[in-house]
């Protein structure tokens, strides 16, 4: 797709870690009612059962495995890290752009608002206006989970533990503008 829109362009992909991505979507998708445990999770097992029986609309690409897009990056970007991976790429290619250091919203109670059972799904984290939606996901959706998102959880891995040298290796030599 990049040599069709210039032939200098490069690409690079944002990886999330699989079960937030999947909890932000239903959070994003069904709105309020993601803060009902038993509602969010028919939500997600609807949504992945359709995914494997190939019934499944993709939500625009939103529920997609990750890995699907990932092998015509260039370069992937991790989500849980996406200012300090973002400036770091700028950098190594000679571009003067630096994200915020607030750019994606790292996950913790709101700041004065002790984080308990009755306040954790409210709680402000991912970007997410609902909280982190991951702790009521039941087991079965977690298990559901990481057989579609198997190979997403695989390269999450791979990407986690690595520092800014190895994981930007095969970042451009320098910005390209057409």
């Amino acid at each position: 797709m990049g040599e069709e829109v210039s032939p200098h362009a490069e690409t690079f992909c944002v990886l999330r870690e699989p079960t937030q991505r999947l909890a932000s979507v239903a959070g994003y998708h069904m709105g309020p009612d993601s803060t009902n445990a038993i509602r969010l999770n028919a939500w997600v097992l609807d949504k992945l059962h359709k995914y494997k029986t190939d019934a499944f609309d993709g939500l625009g690409g939103h529920l997609w495995p990750q890995t699907y897009w990932t092998p015509d990056c260039d370069v992937i970007l991790r989500y849980e890290s996406l200012a300090q991976d973002l400036n770091a790429l700028t950098a190594r290619v000679g571009c003067a752009v630096k994200a915020p250091a607030n750019f994606v919203k790292p996950p913790g109670p709101w700041p004065g608002v002790l984080d308990t059972p009755s306040t954790h799904a409210f709680r402000a984290g991912w970007g997410s206006s609902r909280g982190n939606l991951v702790p009521a996901l039941s087991y079965e959706v977690l298990r559901a989970a990481k057989g579609v998102y198997r190979d997403d959880y695989a390269l999450y891995e791979k990407l986690r533990n690595k520092d800014d040298v190895d994981f930007l290796l095969h970042a451009l030599k320098k910005c390209k503008y057409v």
